[in-house]
């Protein structure tokens, strides 16, 4: 095996980003819905659940809301109702009105990161990873503080309101 760098995924080219503020791009990961998770046969709920993504997306909006930041929120991908409950995506779309700027998920994450000042992702997803390799200021944010403390490659991975706060002000 080689190591090496990570690998830039493909996508659309990120462009005409409003910049006359800082950029905190922030990702998460799509929720199934807990009868998506049955029917492919798993026994007890994922840890990428409904609450913990409305919870992710308030604290941070919360947080960085003000006149110093933009946030672009670029979800995973697009999902249908099959997977992902209407009753979710009416709570999703309340958190966010006006306030963060839904980025398209066709757009390469990569591209994004590299129009931003600072990072946030759910745990562990590449984003950070992505973020953390550029030398952009990152954190992986588990919003419900359930994520035992692991090895997440120097990255910080914060459990609550206060520790999320903390750090944006050492990235201010």
């Amino acid at each position: 095996y080689t190591k090496v760098g990570f690998i830039n995924m493909t996508g659309v080219e990120c462009a005409n980003l409003v910049k006359n503020k800082k950029i905190l791009s922030i990702f998460d990961v799509t929720p199934l819905r807990p009868i998506a998770c049955t029917k492919i046969g798993l026994a007890l709920p994922i840890y990428y659940s409904e609450e913990l993504n409305i919870k992710f997306l308030k604290d941070i909006k919360a947080i960085f809301c003000s006149s110093k930041w933009i946030i672009y929120w670029k979800s995973k991908r697009l999902e249908g109702s099959d997977n992902v409950s209407n009753t979710f995506k009416r709570k999703q779309s309340k958190i966010i009105g006006g306030h963060l700027i839904k980025v398209d998920p066709d757009i390469a994450a990569s591209s994004l990161i590299e129009l931003s000042d600072s990072v946030i992702s759910m745990p562990f997803s590449s984003p950070t990873v992505i973020a953390n390799y550029k030398n952009i200021p990152c954190c992986y944010y588990d919003s419900l503080g359930q994520v035992k403390h692991t090895d997440n490659r120097g990255i910080p991975l914060l459990k609550n309101t206060l520790e999320l706060k903390k750090w944006s002000s050492s990235i201010e």
